[in-house]
């Protein structure tokens, strides 16, 4: 029977993952199987492939894209939604803030900061925002409940004719559709946490409907506590079956918190390591989405639209350099956020000539629109004091795609894709010089071949263009905002180029291992700075690396995943130094599952960032970062009672989530201020109790 609950928000709605089952040899059975071949990556059933190793061979085009399913992902203790993430090999989730903020991406040889170069999505809906008030590219997934993600889906690279902006990669998660069981659950713990989830699922005429919300405050253990409070609410309807269907999804998201940002190493014998230098920094952020979707087969064939309308806003205080600029007022300053963002999508699958012969192709449109208002202000005690910029942006995006996909040989699959990019923006600044129009197109060619399957293994070969996206501001900037000075515009498309050579191999149907070599470059890595107003240059850049990632399931209820990747990241020609501040260079990821979905159960999490170059020169490098997670819980066999308890940072490491180097002042410090490491520190170590009740 539904909870009371579950009819408010009816009434308010008014490790290493397994590989997608992508196009193969194998003769269909119906036109249902091969619907479901066609359109996985839209319209999978979050099955578990990882279970069954034979659907590794002869399914993927690339040794680096996979999928973690929901049973996967509840066994992993998440400190914060950005580590939904984190089930991509090499890729690592942090904070350099206070909780609200965007997550802290790196992958690949990138500090993506909050999303650069990452293109994530949830139920199609694209998350990182163009052309944003504190980054572009920013992409916040504190709107997510993670008990509601039904699949994590990743690809490293450009070579998916369907992605933009996805230099180093993409990641879709999708929601649920339907729920195993109903539930409320109740978490407590140390650091000032506490947390009420609801999830149930009803028949809503022809279809079915997933509910769930929650609420968290947390403090976090800064001497000024976070508090920060969130409350987040999805419903989703959905309807028919892989040959017909549809659905629609509300999600509302508010958020507010008080800011820990970063501190210099040499404030902590003055204010500690969980002190604050400006005690004034928070901000807020809401998002509120409608999307929705169709798809019908026709003859060998399947057609998808859908559209999305997201309203977001964000208000931040931020203040890096405490004193340098301004010794009476102090360096604070606001970033603003206010948009719409509107989207549409078609696309078209089909099967050609006989299906043994393994010949598909697929194309579609992409549209999106964002209406921005942002702006950047000083500031000090949240006060505004003047305005560095404030700008109206109109943003249009449109892409076009195409993907063939052939049973070149016996043993050789082939995928060849085409996509174009249109962006037109027009931006309309408070200091007229600065305004104006811009536009770019770009045309990307993407193909990967798979040779086998040679007995349990099989070789891959990708090569693809893809694309750095820059702020519009950037594009039409004359005068820099802060200091008056003549700036040069930037292209709001700067072109990559990258190459993937990868095995996957399977040992006895229980072990598989993916191991990939990559190449990466990039023309510009020309970025709009949101916290100075500017655009900075940074030249081309190359990277090159491997990430290997192995899964072991012996039995269903013992799994062990470890993934490790190592990038070279470099300037071509850069006069200060060859070395690329922020860029990961080792990362490594453990995971060990224990138990079955009820009774006894438990998980132990370990991921390690390696120290990465400061400065161009390399010499500053950041501390290294080692976390160990565990979980343990019990939960009835038919519905009633479930705990869980989680530790995180179990050793109690004294590491940073993030540093930076760079000058900042001090009350009584020189005018010119003093060159130090910037931390973020990690949470010491933390309990979290959760009662649950399913049925």
């Amino acid at each position: 029977m539904p909870c009371p609950l579950t009819r408010w928000f009816c009434l308010a709605a008014g490790l290493m993952p397994c590989f997608i089952t992508a196009a193969s040899a194998h003769e269909p059975t119906s036109l249902e199987d091969e619907i479901r071949r066609l359109l996985g990556p839209t319209i999978d059933e979050s099955i578990e492939v990882r279970s069954d190793s034979d659907k590794y061979i002869g399914a993927a085009s690339t040794a680096t894209e996979g999928l973690t399913g929901r049973d996967d992902l509840a066994r992993r203790p998440i400190l914060r939604e950005g580590e939904l993430l984190e089930t991509a090999p090499g890729l690592i989730a942090t904070q350099h803030s206070g909780g609200g903020k965007a997550n802290q991406y790196f992958s690949r040889g990138f500090n993506h900061d909050h999303g650069t170069d990452l293109r994530v999505e949830v139920d199609g809906m694209p998350v990182n925002q163009v052309s944003h008030g504190h980054g572009q590219g920013y992409a916040d997934l504190g709107f997510v409940i993670p008990e509601m993600v039904e699949t994590v889906r990743y690809r490293k690279g450009p070579y998916d004719a369907r992605d933009n902006h996805a230099s180093a990669g993409s990641i879709r998660l999708r929601l649920s559709d339907d729920l195993p069981e109903s539930f409320v659950r109740l978490t407590v713990g140390g650091l000032g946490h506490r947390r009420v989830l609801v999830a149930d699922e009803l028949t809503l005429g022809q279809g079915r409907l997933v509910v769930g919300g929650d609420h968290v405050r947390h403090d976090g253990p800064w001497d000024i506590p976070d508090d920060l409070r969130r409350t987040r609410a999805v419903a989703k309807w959905s309807t028919g079956n892989a040959q017909k269907g549809g659905g629609i999804t509300f999600m509302a998201h508010d958020a507010d918190w008080h800011g820990s940002d970063q501190i210099p190493s040499r404030a902590t014998a003055d204010v500690g390591r969980f002190g604050q230098v400006d005690p004034g920094l928070g901000g807020a952020t809401s998002r509120y989405s409608l999307s929705g979707s169709r798809h019908w087969s026709g003859d060998r064939s399947l057609n998808r639209v859908a559209g999305y309308a997201i309203r977001q806003d964000l208000e931040l205080f931020s203040n890096f350099t405490y004193l340098l600029d301004d010794q009476v007022d102090g360096d604070q300053f606001e970033q603003g956020d206010d948009r719409w963002t509107l989207g549409f999508s078609w696309e078209r699958h089909a099967i050609l000539g006989k299906p043994a012969r393994g010949l598909e192709h697929a194309h579609g449109v992409r549209l999106r629109f964002d209406d921005i208002e942002n702006g950047l202000w000083r500031t000090a005690r949240r006060q505004r004091l003047s305005t560095t910029r404030a700008d109206a942006i109109d943003e249009l995006g449109i892409g076009a795609w195409y993907e063939l996909t052939a049973q070149l040989a016996t043993k050789v699959r082939g995928t060849f894709g085409l996509r174009l990019d249109h962006v037109n923006a027009d931006v309309r600044a408070q200091l007229a010089r600065n305004g104006g129009s811009a536009n770019d197109t770009r045309l990307s060619p993407r193909v990967a071949f798979a040779f086998g399957p040679f007995r349990n293994a099989e070789l891959y070969a990708s090569y693809g263009h893809g694309l750095h996206s820059n702020d519009a501001r950037g594009a039409t900037i004359a005068v820099d905002p802060v200091d008056s000075s003549e700036a040069d515009p930037v292209p709001l498309l700067v072109g990559a180029r990258s190459a993937d050579l990868g095995v996957r191999m399977v040992a006895r149907r229980q072990l598989i291992v993916a191991l990939s070599a990559f190449w990466l470059e990039l023309d510009s890595e020309l970025v709009f700075v949101g916290d100075a107003g500017g655009t900075e240059a940074s030249g081309e850049t190359r990277r090159r690396g491997f990430e290997l990632a192995t899964t072991w399931r012996p039995n269903d209820w013992l799994s062990l995943d470890v993934d490790w990747s190592w990038t070279r990241a470099r300037f071509v020609n850069e006069p200060a130094g060859d070395r690329i501040p922020g860029a990961a260079e080792h990362v490594v990821a453990a995971n060990l599952g224990l138990g079955r979905e009820t009774g006894w159960k438990g998980a132990l999490t370990w991921r390690y960032l390696g120290g990465r170059p400061l400065v161009e020169d390399d010499s500053v490098r950041s501390s290294e970062i080692g976390m160990l997670n565990a979980r343990v819980g019990w939960k009835a066999k038919s519905g009633g009672l479930a705990v869980e308890v989680d530790l995180f940072n179990l050793l109690d490491e004294e590491d940073s989530d993030i540093e930076y180097f760079y000058a900042s002042r001090l009350d009584g410090e020189p005018v010119d201020g003093v060159e130090d490491v910037h931390f973020h520190p990690v949470e010491p170590r933390a309990v979290r109790v959760s009662l649950g009740w399913h049925w």
